[in-house]
């Protein structure tokens, strides 16, 4: 049988009921662009694009690599050099302060909410405010999202995200739809591709196995499934202010469980339904199901994680912990726009906890 608030296999789950959450930490990796500070202040708050990368600073969230911040595994691992004893290339585990900015690295302005409790889905009313986002290389987006944990390294993640690297056409809008993208990967921000020298690298296991050629590393790099969809001026107000949420529910029953994803997009003032989808990690030939509106998808990755990896693990967000993140960011060494470009603004987030 079915247990209380869920939705079988095809049906679109009636959304729950969500708990506020108060803003835990700002961070800001951007010099001079005008950004307010936001820690003790009060919404709504907008996150503006940095000017330019800084120099490279501690992670302000006190993030250090391979510890319990980055729940490991995987583990990061930084190129060291060739050994010519050994006669093979090696590596070792980072360690010490994750750092942000400088050398290419995003830089980024946004904040953490970490509940107190476990949580199984989130809640932001927020807009995406339509300006000049740029495509690579400066690669500009927006986002808000779950994060298994605050450093953003290998972690678990699903939300929006609203750039032009992701979907047609540049800018992010199509005549005065936004092109919005709803995702959940695994092994986030780990570096594609097989062992590379010079750069850093995730591993599930140690480096000892097989250094010269990664094979037998259990090497992982970031996967998942998105889609883009036309995310039109609410009705109401004829603004981009919406409630961006996103949930884990059993669609099978008690003895047999299926997890999957719902996510659904309303009019931040009346509550109407404007977008919604199900995601289901554990079908990668058909990952997405119960789209609406119909036609609203401007394109769609199912599920592309290796089958070596260990597959998604949607069961495990019915009583996450971790946190939201909602920001902003720039991969560009030099943004050419100021802070008239593009912005995201947000007044309140939410948890669902599933009580």
């Amino acid at each position: 049988m079915l247990l209380v608030g869920q939705a079988a296999l095809g049906q679109f789950p009636a959304p729950p009921s969500w708990t506020v959450v108060p803003q835990t930490q700002y961070f800001d990796y951007g010099p001079g662009n005008g950004q307010a500070n936001l820690n003790g202040t009060q919404p709504p708050y907008n996150y503006n694009f940095v000017g330019s990368n800084p120099p490279q600073v501690d992670d302000q969230l006190g993030c250090t690599w391979n510890t319990s911040d980055l729940t490991p595994p995987p583990y990061w691992y930084q190129f060291v050099g060739w050994n010519p004893l050994l006669q093979e290339y090696t590596w070792s585990p980072l360690s010490g302060p994750v750092m942000r900015g400088g050398n290419g690295a995003p830089a980024a302005v946004g904040s953490w909410y970490q509940p107190s409790q476990t949580f199984r889905g989130i809640k932001v009313i927020a807009s995406f405010v339509p300006g000049d986002f740029l495509s690579s290389p400066f690669g500009e987006s927006a986002a808000i999202y779950y994060s298994q944990n605050k450093c953003f390294g290998g972690d678990q993640e699903y939300g929006f995200s609203y750039s032009p690297d992701v979907g047609p056409p540049v800018g992010g809008m199509s005549g005065n739809y936004e092109v919005v993208s709803f995702y959940f990967s695994q092994y986030t921000n780990c570096p594609t591709g097989q062992l590379i020298t010079g750069a850093d690298w995730c591993a599930l296991g140690t480096l000892e196995q097989s250094p010269a050629t990664g094979v037998g590393h259990n090497s992982v790099a970031g996967c998942g499934a998105q889609v883009g969809f036309l995310l039109p001026p609410n009705p109401s107000h004829g603004n981009y202010w919406y409630n961006f949420t996103a949930w884990a529910y059993n669609a099978g029953t008690s003895g047999s469980p299926h997890y999957q994803i719902a996510a659904q997009v309303t009019d931040a003032y009346t509550g109407a339904m404007a977008w919604q989808i199900i995601a289901d990690p554990a079908n990668k030939t058909t990952t997405w199901s119960s789209v609406s509106p119909a036609g609203s998808l401007t394109y769609q990755d199912n599920y592309n994680c290796p089958s070596s990896y260990t597959p998604f693990n949607t069961g495990q967000l019915l009583s996450a912990s971790g946190g939201i993140v909602v920001g902003i960011s720039s991969n560009g060494d030099t943004d050419p726009w100021n802070t008239s470009s593009g912005t995201v603004a947000m007044t309140s987030t939410f948890v669902y906890t599933g009580n």
